[in-house]
């Protein structure tokens, strides 16, 4: 597995990745920055077409994945090199295999598993990044088939789940004041999940809230209320402080203050990520019930305005008042 086997004449020192070849040591990429920089690397150095998938993994980020939505590249990007300590599922199970290895039948056991760990919506997103890995592939010339076609998808089912507003209350209280912050806005706003990680500073103007879909590329404009004119305040003032926020490392060094456009932080003051939400709703442990689940509420709750924007059968989707079984 190339999790457990660096690639050929490749050597770690002092937290760095280097090339040997007849004794000359080439400097690659820290460890720290993962295999996609280290594969980066060694791609430029050689010049040579990838070879394993997980080499085709990193090309293909670097340039067709590039044209992508922000919110499907960040999670094509999780599936296929994961996040700092975690290893990308994409990786683990094909990252060290030649594309012509890869049958239909590994797509369809991978899918299977995704569906017994609880995981099947979860697989079919990671069946789509790498049918269109080897799509890519193929282009190049890298493959000669694409397994992941006609390989049935997990079965997917529209979520039952309705937040009491006890449960929220209860949830918020207990978040950590950055995250807190987040999710106040979620509920206010309804505004999707992605466009809050990518939201900018600039998006706050004096007529209200002003940002480009990401789904729809069209602009939105939520109007200012009082609650949410506050709110957006603290969340200013939350940001300055954790970016202005001076500590030192481990070894006695102060820190390099970040610098970013984005309007969300974590405590840091660091971009607030997609992977930053799903651990800190997994150490919040609600009441079964998903970051995501929060714009339904929002629209249940905002009574004749429509927060999130839909109109017709989209809004229906939303609507789970009174046909979803509520979450206690």
């Amino acid at each position: 597995m190339i999790r457990k086997l660096r690639p050929p004449k490749t050597h770690v020192k002092f937290g760095r990745y280097y090339y040997v070849d007849k004794n000359k040591w080439t400097a690659l990429s820290r460890v720290d920055e993962g295999l996609r920089e280290l594969y980066r690397q060694l791609a430029i150095l050689s010049g040579s077409p990838p070879g394993c998938l997980l080499e085709i993994f990193v090309h293909y980020a670097e340039t067709a994945m590039l044209k992508l939505a922000p919110s499907t590249q960040e999670q094509y990007s999780y599936f296929f090199f994961g996040t700092p300590g975690k290893e990308g599922i994409l990786n683990r199970t094909f990252g060290h295999l030649m594309p012509g290895q890869v049958e239909p039948t590994h797509i369809a056991q991978f899918l299977q598993n995704s569906e017994d760990t609880g995981g099947a919506v979860s697989g079919n997103r990671a069946k789509a990044a790498l049918s269109s890995v080897f799509e890519h592939a193929m282009r190049k010339g890298w493959a000669k088939v694409n397994p992941c076609r006609g390989v049935r998808r997990n079965k997917e089912r529209a979520s039952k789940v309705r937040i009491e507003s006890a449960s929220l209350v209860s949830t918020l209280d207990r978040a950590p004041g950055h995250f807190s912050l987040v999710m106040q806005f979620a509920y206010l706003t309804g505004v999707r999940e992605i466009d809050i990680i990518l939201m900018t500073v600039a998006a706050v103007t004096p007529d209200g809230i002003r940002f480009i879909e990401s789904k729809t590329k069209k602009p939105a404009w939520i109007e200012w209320t009082p609650t949410l004119r506050e709110l957006v305040r603290e969340i200013l003032e939350a940001r300055h402080e954790a970016m202005t926020r001076q500590y030192v490392n481990k070894y006695r060094k102060p820190r390099d203050l970040p610098v970013h456009d984005r309007l969300f932080t974590n405590r840091f003051g660091k971009p607030l990520t997609m992977w930053g939400i799903t651990s800190n709703m997994r150490r919040l442990e609600t009441d079964g019930w998903s970051f995501r689940a929060i714009r339904p509420k929002a629209r249940d709750d905002g009574g004749n305005r429509n927060v999130i924007g839909h109109t017709g059968q989209m809004l229906e989707v939303y609507t789970r008042e009174r046909k979803l079984v509520p979450v206690r």
